[in-house]
């Protein structure tokens, strides 16, 4: 069996659990307690008291065909074959679960939280496999490929949209609830994404002992560096600055190699969310 083919499988493999541990988190914390949250069903459940003799699932499973075909025009033809497969298996996992018999009894709020959490795992995972649930999340996905804005942010903007809905139509109790739910379900997609990546620090560092520092950085932290050339704005005086990329574990020795060198040296440090190339494991951009 080819890499090809492996690869494409396990993908496949992902996308389900993904859709799988939705359906979830759907049928055991969302509907069930009426939790004003993103995705399709948020918006169903926001929609239902306008629509009092439609079946909540029935305005979600609307949303999933006009979100995918809109999915399906912009995000080109593998996006819209992997979101077909999630837009049958999705809506069919819902369907079964509705047979079980097994209920999670727990204050609404808490149902809030763990459904959003859940959710959150199961869209990382969906988006990990570089497909969409055919609902609400093809939006965020819009937006990260024209506007880049990154999934996460994406998602949460448009789940916020989709709790303000309720204002009109359940009350700001059901928003103050649901909000939780988007919060935990972007803070997931995040860990999730980025799960298997090194978390890491872009660093800058100006100090009038540059060589002994970049050199100490080679040797003892086995990184490489970038020497900049810049000129002071106030005196005009040309300088190098240090660039280097650390993790986070090893960003406390570079701080403690600086300061030894020279306790007057200027930091600049910032987190990198995605690092590509040798040295480090390839990132998921979030």
């Amino acid at each position: 069996m080819t890499k090809f083919i492996k690869d494409n499988i396990t993908e496949f493999l992902v996308l389900l659990l993904g859709n799988f541990l939705l359906a979830c988190a759907v049928n055991f914390f969302i509907l069930p307690y009426d939790i004003l949250t993103g995705g399709v069903f948020g918006v169903s459940i926001a929609l239902s008291p306008l629509l009092p003799n439609v079946d909540t699932k029935y305005i979600a499973y609307f949303f999933i065909f006009i979100t995918y075909i809109l999915g399906a025009a912009f995000l080109g033809k593998k996006f819209a074959l992997k979101t077909l497969a999630s837009s049958i298996a999705y809506p069919l996992m819902i369907e079964l679960l509705r047979y079980s018999t097994f209920t999670i009894e727990i204050d609404p709020m808490l149902a809030s939280l763990y459904g959003g959490l859940l959710s959150g795992v199961a869209l990382g995972l969906v988006f990990r496999s570089h497909a969409s649930t055919g609902g609400m999340d093809v939006f965020p996905l819009l937006l990260d490929k024209y506007f880049h804005i990154p999934t996460s942010k994406g998602l949460m903007l448009v789940d916020g949209l989709t709790v303000a809905l309720g204002v009109y139509t359940l009350g700001i109790t059901h928003v103050l609830i649901g909000l939780i739910s988007v919060w935990a379900t972007s803070y997931m997609i995040d860990k999730v994404l980025l799960f298997g990546s090194e978390t890491t620090k872009s660093i800058q560092i100006i100090s009038n002992q540059l060589d002994i520092i970049n050199s100490r950085i080679h040797l003892e932290l086995n990184r490489g560096t970038t020497i900049i050339s810049a000129v002071g704005g106030y005196g005009g005086e040309a300088r190098d600055i240090i660039m280097c990329v650390v993790t986070n574990e090893q960003y406390t020795d570079l701080k403690t190699i600086v300061m030894e060198e020279d306790p007057s040296a200027f930091l600049i440090v910032q987190d990198a969310r995605e690092i590509l190339g040798e040295g480090f494991r390839l990132g998921h951009r979030v």
